[in-house]
């Protein structure tokens, strides 16, 4: 009889510890989910449209201070027979007057002059690189772990509601990692 008894109380009890384990692993699969989808390296596609955004941000940026030069030219179109007024022209570099240039003002003007080979030339520098195993696309990301963290949230509080009925029926529930 009680052979029976504790025969269906053992199953019982490692029904409940499968269940736990399988709740145990699940949350670390999906903690582990979260961390790939926040530091997994971004696809080379995705690089090579921010490089796109990139080069005409800088390019504009050198064409804008460039026109801010021309403007004053030409508003004092005398001052093309003055020395100093002339060595104030911002031509190859992309600076404020009265800045020093830098490399990234030289940088800028290289990507308004020659912003299309400049893009070509380093796409093909990206695309020959060897990459490592990339994660999906960062634009979908944002929307991946916010569902993932929600079904965290979801599987945390399964394994806490087993724990609380566990506690309930006097069996405490207990794992290495807790």
């Amino acid at each position: 009889m009680f052979d029976t008894l504790f025969s269906g109380f053992s199953k019982q009890l490692n029904d409940l510890r499968g269940q736990v384990s399988r709740l145990v692993a699940a949350i670390a699969s999906k903690e582990a989910e979260i961390t790939h989808l926040r530091t997994s390296p971004p696809p080379k596609a995705d690089i090579l449209d921010a490089l796109g955004v990139v080069g005409a941000a800088r390019g504009e940026s050198a064409r804008l201070l460039f026109e801010k030069s021309l403007q004053e030219t030409q508003r004092r179109p005398l001052s093309l027979l003055d020395p100093g007024s002339l060595a104030k022209i911002r031509i190859l570099t992309a600076a404020e007057p009265g800045t020093s240039p830098g490399f990234f003002g030289l940088e800028c003007w290289l990507w308004a002059v020659f912003g299309a080979h400049l893009e070509a030339g380093v796409r093909r520098l990206i695309e020959d690189a060897p990459w490592p195993e990339a994660g999906p696309p960062v634009a979908e990301r944002p929307a991946m772990i916010a569902k993932a963290e929600k079904e965290l949230i979801g599987l945390k509080a399964q394994l806490e509601s087993l724990r609380e009925q566990a506690a309930a029926a006097g069996i405490i529930l207990m794992e290495a990692n807790r």
